[in-house]
């Protein structure tokens, strides 16, 4: 059930935003399955940096790429933030999904 309602969540934004995914074809889709998205995050590895003492110096998200910042982003605030880009540096506002396309 929770499957279909974050399937729901993702295709409805995503006709919202008139934004697309690529499928397994390549080709853009406001209908990918969650299965599809959930393959496509594979590739993300966490990343731990520790000191002697094994106490986490640094911890990060690797091998994120523009498809998993745009799907992290459909999903908002708290899902940008486990990812680790919440914050714009630049402007000091919260990332919309609008500007983690650009």
């Amino acid at each position: 059930m929770i499957y279909n309602v974050g399937q729901y969540h993702l295709r409805k934004i995503l006709e919202e935003t008139k934004e697309t995914v690529p499928n397994q074809l390549g080709k853009g889709t406001q209908r990918p399955t969650l299965k599809w998205i959930f393959q496509c995050f594979r590739s993300l590895a966490v990343v731990k940096i520790v000191d002697a003492d094994n106490s986490v110096i640094k911890e990060f998200i690797a091998n994120i790429t523009e498809l998993h910042k745009k799907v992290i982003s459909l999903f908002g605030e708290t899902a940008m933030h486990i990812y680790g880009f919440d914050n714009n540096k630049k402007s000091g506002k919260l990332l919309d999904h609008k500007l983690l396309l650009n």
